[in-house]
């Protein structure tokens, strides 16, 4: 499993992309002037066929959907940004935020263990179909931004769910997946201690190998 983001950087007097990849054993930097899907496929190699978590932006599009989970840190800023914008959005939003706590709030149990996965997962099945009628709700709600967001995430539906289910793929650390507190922020306590930054004219042969490295110690 790797998680993948990026943001916002400076090389030299250029702007540019600060990419990270983050698995359990290695996290690897690198700067690139660009934010488009070639970094991510240099990033992950071409052996990679893991689960990849990240937020909903275009450049991770081309990995299956059948093999990613949406970062539901970032989920939790978007059902925010409904509830504020008021009107019928308000209450979408707020209506999704309590399914979404409500999933946070079991698998706090799982992970302290007061709850067993099974019964996890059977507890998610009504949530699930919650979560997605608000989400065919909020496509038809009338609020441009609103109705545009619930109809990408429909897009990803698959992509919703693979922490909750049981499949060789999903990484037993569903923590990492859903993030252990509702905000996209790592703690150096989560960070593997393996730490590799390869700046902006790191060859990319060394990226693929490191990953390819990884996927072998991880097999």
């Amino acid at each position: 499993m790797a998680h993948l983001d990026e943001t916002h950087w400076r090389q030299g007097d250029k702007g540019a992309w600060l990419w990270v990849a983050v698995t359990t054993w290695v996290t690897v930097f690198v700067v690139r002037l660009s934010r488009g899907g070639h970094v991510a496929r240099e990033l992950l190699g071409e052996t990679f066929t893991g689960i990849l978590v990240t937020d909903r932006y275009s450049a991770y599009n081309w990995y299956p959907v059948r093999w990613r989970q949406l970062c539901w840190a970032h989920l939790l800023r978007d059902f925010e940004a409904m509830r504020d914008r008021g009107g019928v959005s308000t209450e979408l939003g707020e209506a999704l935020l309590v399914q979404a706590y409500q999933m946070f709030t079991w698998w706090h149990r799982v992970r302290t263990g007061t709850l067993q996965r099974s019964t996890f997962r059977t507890y998610m099945t009504p949530l699930r179909r919650e979560v997605e009628r608000l989400l065919d709700v909020g496509s038809r709600c009338g609020v441009p931004k609103t109705a545009g967001t619930c109809r990408d995430i429909l897009k990803r539906r698959l992509a919703l769910w693979r922490m909750v289910e049981k499949q060789r793929r999903a990484s037993r650390r569903l923590s990492v997946i859903v993030a252990q507190q509702p905000t996209e922020t790592i703690s150096a306590h989560d960070c593997p201690a393996l730490v590799v930054v390869l700046g902006f004219r790191s060859n990319p042969l060394v990226v693929e190998a490191l990953m390819i490295a990884l996927v072998m110690i991880m097999g």
